[in-house]
């Protein structure tokens, strides 16, 4: 037992340091090994059905095989539930650099565009919405 424990805690830093095609291409592989394993068992109970002696330590280990490649499954999913929340934190961070860069130009534009009253009007009202949005 501790040396499939092992085996799955290999599995899962190799799958720590994968990019998301990689874990794709992997989570593809388990799943299509996953379906050979229940094509397999779902074989087995229809020959046990039908009165067909089958193996049981074979059966017993094809359920083990399921099992052990849903481990796998399940870290493959949660890697790449990792690379989502990544790639979002991303993406809203340069979403709001953007947001606060165009800010600034338009700050920079208004400077020079707008004579000096005007500016300081809007720079107050734009003051005092955001104190009211904050309440």
């Amino acid at each position: 037992m501790a040396y499939r424990n092992e085996i799955m805690e290999e599995f899962a830093e190799t799958v720590a340091e994968m990019n998301r095609e990689e874990v794709l291409e992997t989570l593809a592989e388990i799943d299509e090994s996953i379906l050979d394993i229940k094509n397999q068992i779902d074989r087995a109970r229809q020959d046990m059905h039908e009165g067909v002696t089958v193996d049981q330590d074979w059966f017993r280990r094809l359920n083990v095989a399921k099992r052990y490649a849903a481990n796998r499954r399940s870290i493959c999913c949660t890697r790449l539930s990792t690379l989502n929340k990544e790639e979002k934190a991303a993406n809203i961070a340069k979403s709001k650099e953007l947001s606060n860069s165009n800010a600034e130009a338009f700050i920079a534009a208004a400077k020079t565009v707008l004579d000096k009253d005007t500016y300081l009007k809007i720079w107050a009202l734009a003051r005092e919405s955001r104190l009211v949005s904050d309440f």
